[in-house]
């Protein structure tokens, strides 16, 4: 089983999952539990009463003056009900001695640092060890750089401990609590013999406790915020929890002693491999490669191994009876069948690998119930291919030769996506050289991602240049705003364009083209919970304008349509907070069938898919086909004068849906990962262009142009890196009075870079700060460019 988050995919276990909660609660992550009281009874009152903010920077300063830190402690993750034992236990420990010495063993991980040297092994990699020259100064991010020496290892490695944390950088209290706010002081409690100050604190998903020693000041447990991890798994399985609660202790944390020398000696196996980074398991290590041995059993009992396929194409789909996209993805799978069968040349067997308690009676209902005619069989839990993410796709040719995989692909793709596969190996071509080499490209280049930083590395931002093709004069500089965001123009026919500032996430304010604040508009939402980082716009067919305020975030839960007043008419969907989903990534409000009903229409991350409502909050439409979705635009017109609503899922395909939401149309844009989608009339044809982003999750991205009828027309590379916040990434805007508009992509360096509707760089600058917003508009006739950055909003006059 699978659980998504912010940070993407984690397979199910305390070791990989709750691991990563553990670290995040505290310093800005997931997070509420449910079981946050466990203590001894109440503590003693000492002498004076300080402040919550007294008790937590004393415990910072008594970490960062210590000389030594040690600790034996236990994560314990609990849910109810729990039919599967997932409850349980985990050990860790953590001994670091200034100035540069540690020893940590983490779940899967054990690292050593001797000050010369870095040693490392993971048990799911046994035979490894990586060994690095370690850094001058022990800092936190040395410790992640050597945690996330490929991304991957996300799943399988956990963030370091907020006691390691404490004790190796410099923190305030802000920086200690990250999201979590209005920490207070509750009743206190005993942990054994240890008095502890108990400190409660709100966090988005909930609420958390750190219990603080009351004499020494180390913590000595942490109460994580669960609701996150609660909203996933009720998702996935499709059940509900009566509870959740996830508890680090730090029981025997002490500051200060003296630690033997031998804790920080590695010795080093004599038949281990040495390693620079680690490799984490990838189908693509599969391709090119003979499968020798396996052995699944069919219905009927019969055995299904390599010899008794041999002769003819494969295509080995492994499935999950209690897994949604597993059971998504065969009608799918059914439909390519049937697209080989009358040719015979090609073999399909699905092969499920649920748990013996699921009777093969079972998996032939769930076939015959969609009418499907699949070759079913089984096989372990553990077999070489189910170790992936499920469902999953492997290709094999007629010697057993992995030539191609496909992991959780989309039920609208697979068909076609697997078809050119297939035809390739009919025709007598290998596929798998270039899947392995971009599989062997990209280890390389996430090798150097991960060993300049990896995510949490700060992108530089480059210093001021100008434009090359034209001159920027300053109109206005407000500083009114704490916290800046996108930027949308609204014009108007009898006067010059407002503008419209996002502001921690639930402030819009609306400006003038002078700077002067017209209107400040605090929507009534609550940004512990849910929150804006974009707006968009459109006007009804009565005249009536409405914005759509929404976040583009893996767990925010609702969209909110606004009235002329920024008044809430409704939040989409409205029983999201009481049945919340993986989260909202984009949103268009437009009218597709040109019948003068405006609709919402909303993308989801999951497996919720997309859906359209009216304005009244009523369900038009959804459909569940694509998952994970990355962006949505609006597509066309055709020539009857309709819409298409254009959806990219990180997949290869853009798949478009008509008014009534069936799939009116798919192109491929192959080799291309897309991860954001916008459309506009740049020419002034009527008919819209569209720009994606192609992202490879290590920060670099490609725009790239596409015709729904020719696929891909032009790529631009962008500089490298992630941005900060949560910008709108393509804009299409104007930099001249006359002729076409143009797109711009702000980039994470600061720089923006304009590009024509052919994908020509017209003109590209830095702007000497991390952009948060972008815009442009009119003034006069003339183009006007509105930035905003941490602290300011500015606008230019393009000359």
């Amino acid at each position: 089983m699978t659980y998504r988050c912010a940070a993407g995919p984690f397979r199910f276990g305390l070791i990989k999952t709750a691991g990563l909660v553990l670290a995040l609660a505290v310093l800005g992550g997931c997070g509420s539990s449910n079981k946050p009281d466990d203590g001894n009874g109440p503590a003693d009152e000492p002498a004076d009463s300080p402040t919550a903010e007294e008790v937590l920077q004393r415990m910072i300063d008594a970490y960062r003056k210590a000389p030594s830190y040690a600790d034996q402690g236990t994560l314990r993750f609990f849910r109810e009900p729990d039919p599967k034992n997932r409850s349980r236990t985990v050990p860790f420990s953590v001994v670091s001695e200034r100035p540069g010495k540690l020893r940590m063993e983490l779940y899967q991980a054990r690292i050593v640092v001797d000050q010369e040297k870095i040693h490392a092994t993971l048990a799911h990699l046994p035979g490894s060890v990586l060994v690095r020259p370690a850094p001058e100064k022990l800092e936190v991010s040395s410790v992640c750089n050597w945690r996330i020496l490929a991304r991957d290892l996300i799943e399988v490695m956990v963030e370091i401990p907020p006691p390691l944390r404490m004790f190796l950088e410099e923190n305030s209290v802000e920086a200690l609590l990250g999201e979590a706010k209005e920490p207070t002081l509750v009743e206190s409690k005993r942990i054994a013999a240890n008095e502890c100050y108990r400190v409660q604190a709100k966090h988005p998903d909930g609420t958390m406790v750190l219990w603080i020693d009351q004499q020494t000041y180390v913590l000595r447990r942490l109460v994580c915020p669960t609701d996150r991890m609660r909203r996933q798994i009720e998702q996935d399985e499709q059940a509900e929890l009566k509870a959740v609660s996830l508890v680090a202790d730090f029981t025997d944390a002490r500051l200060g002693l003296d630690i033997d020398a031998k804790a920080f000696q590695f010795e080093t196996p004599p038949d281990a491999e040495i390693v620079e980074f680690f490799v984490p398991p990838h189908p693509a290590q599969m391709l090119g490669k003979q499968v020798l041995d396996f052995e699944f059993l069919n219905l009927g009992g019969g055995k299904v191994t390599p010899e008794s396929l041999a002769g003819k194409p494969v295509v080995l789909a492994f499935w999950n009876s209690r897994w949604k996209p597993s059971l998504d993805l065969l009608p799918s799978l059914d439909k390519l069948r049937r697209k080989y069968e009358d040719e015979g040349n090609v073999t399909f067997l699905a092969v499920s690998l649920d748990q013996p308690d699921v009777e093969d009676k079972k998996l032939r209902e769930i076939c015959d119930e969609k009418g499907l005619e699949l070759p079913l069989a089984r096989g372990p839990a553990d077999a070489q291919f189910g170790y992936w993410e499920l469902p999953a796709v492997f290709i094999l040719d007629g010697k057993g030769v992995v030539q191609n995989y496909l992991i959780m692909p989309s039920p609208a793709t697979l068909p076609m996506t697997a078809s050119r596969i297939l035809d390739e190996l009919l025709a007598g071509e290998d596929t798998y050289e270039l899947p392995l080499e971009i599989y062997q490209d990209q280890l390389k280049r996430r090798n150097e991602f991960f060993e300049q930083g990896g995510p949490s590395r700060k992108v530089e931002i480059a210093q001021r240049s100008d434009a090359a093709t034209f001159r920027l004069t300053p109109l206005f500089k407000n500083t009114q705003m704490e916290r800046p965001g996108n930027v949308l123009a609204i014009e108007h026919e009898d006067g010059p364009a407002t503008l419209l500032v996002v502001d921690k996430f639930h402030d819009v304010w609306e400006l003038g083209l002078d700077g002067d604040v017209i209107g400040k508009h605090e929507i009534d939402i609550d940004p512990m919970v849910e929150g804006i980082t974009a707006m968009r716009t459109a006007t009804a067919a009565d005249g009536k304008r409405y914005y759509l305020g929404y976040a583009f975030s893996s767990w925010k839960q609702r969209c909110h349509l606004l009235d002329e007043k920024f008044d809430i008419v409704q939040s989409y969907p409205e029983d999201a907070l009481e049945n919340p989903h993986a989260g909202i990534i984009d949103v268009q409000l437009f009218d597709l069938d040109g019948d003068g009903k405006l609709n919402l229409y909303v993308g989801y991350w999951g497996y919720v898919g997309v859906q359209a409502a009216s304005l009244e909050g009523k369900r038009v439409w959804w459909d569940r086909s694509i998952s994970n979705v990355q962006g949505i635009a609006v597509g066309g017109p055709n020539n009857q004068g309709k819409y298409a609503l254009l959806c990219v899922d990180a997949s290869e395909v853009v798949t478009g849906f008509d008014g009534q939401g069936n799939v009116c149309m798919q192109r491929a844009v192959p080799d291309r990962s897309l991860t954001y989608l916008e459309s506009a009339d740049l020419d002034g044809d009527g008919s819209r262009e569209l720009c994606a982003l192609s992202s490879d999750g290590l920060g670099n991205s490609v725009a790239v142009g596409i015709h729904l009828d020719e696929g891909e027309i032009w790529s631009c590379p962008l500089p490298p890196g992630i941005h900060q916040c949560p910008i709108e990434r393509i804009i299409p805007g104007r930099i001249k009075a006359e002729g076409p508009g143009v797109w711009l992509l702000p980039s994470a360096d600061g720089s923006i870079h304009i590009v024509s509707a052919d994908g020509e760089v017209l003109d590209q600058f830095q702007y000497g700060a991390q952009i948060t917003g972008l815009a442009t508009t009119e003034l006069d006739g003339q183009p006007v460019l509105i930035v905003s950055s941490p602290g300011k909003v500015e606008a230019w006059k393009i000359e």
